[in-house]
C-alpha cells in the first residue's frame, strides 16, 4: 500500500512540476500586458474623445443636410408621417398595409437624409419607427442593464450591426424609501398612502 501511496505522490508532484513549468513559461506574457489601472484611464479618454467627436460629427451632420425638408421633400415627409401613424396605430390592413410598407420601404433613404440619428425608448420604438428589417445601420442600447432581451429584439431587428453598453455593476433602482426620506414622503398630502 506504501508504494501505491508514493506512487500517486510522485505523480502528483510530477504534474505540480509540469504545471509549474508552464506559468513559468507565461510569466514574460503576462509581464508585456498593460498595466490596469493605465488602461483604465486610457479607455476613459478614448470615451471622452469618442463624445467630443460625436457632437461635432452630429452638428457637421445636420449642418450639411440643411436642416427640415423643403419643398417636395417636406410633402413627401409629411405623408410619409401620414403612413407611419397609420401603421403605428393599425389602421391600415391588407393590401392597403401592403402598400403602405412599399412606399415606406421607398421612402425611408429620404426620411434618413433629413433625419440621420433617432432617439427612442425600447418600448416606443413601436410607436416611432416602423418594423422592417435592417432600416438602421447602428442601433445602441444604452444602459443595458436597465433593458431586457424581449424590450431589445425588435431594436435588432431594425437594425444591421448593435452595440450594447451597459455597467457590469450597476447601481439598482430605489425600490423603497426609509429614514428621513420615507417621513418626507409620507408626510405630502397624498404620497405614502
Amino acid at each position: 500500500m506504501a508504494l501505491q501511496e508514493n506512487m500517486t505522490l510522485l505523480n502528483d508532484a510530477a504534474l505540480f512540476c509540469e504545471l509549474q513549468k508552464q506559468v513559468f513559461a507565461l510569466e514574460p506574457e503576462i509581464k508585456k500586458l498593460p498595466d490596469y489601472a493605465a488602461l483604465s484611464d486610457t479607455i476613459q479618454n478614448m470615451h471622452t474623445r469618442i463624445l467630443d467627436l460625436s457632437s461635432r460629427a452630429l452638428e457637421r451632420q445636420r449642418a450639411s443636410t440643411g436642416g427640415l425638408a423643403i419643398g417636395e421633400d417636406r410633402e413627401t415627409l409629411a405623408n410619409l408621417r401620414t403612413v407611419l401613424d397609420d401603421i403605428s396605430t393599425g389602421m391600415v390592413h391588407g393590401e392597403l398595409q401592403a402598400s403602405a410598407y412599399k412606399v415606406l420601404k421607398e421612402q425611408l433613404p429620404r426620411l434618413f437624409k433629413h433625419f440621420p440619428c433617432w432617439a427612442v425608448t425600447s418600448l416606443s420604438v413601436g410607436s416611432h419607427v416602423p418594423l422592417l428589417p435592417a432600416i438602421f445601420d447602428l442601433v445602441i442600447i444604452d444602459e443595458a442593464s436597465q433593458s431586457d432581451i424581449l424590450s431589445a429584439i425588435p431594436l435588432f431587428f431594425r437594425a444591421r450591426r448593435a452595440g450594447v453598453i451597459g455597467d457590469p455593476k450597476p447601481v439598482m433602482g430605489i425600490s423603497s424609501c426609509s429614514g428621513f426620506g420615507g417621513f418626507y414622503f409620507a408626510w405630502i398630502p397624498g404620497w405614502g398612502t
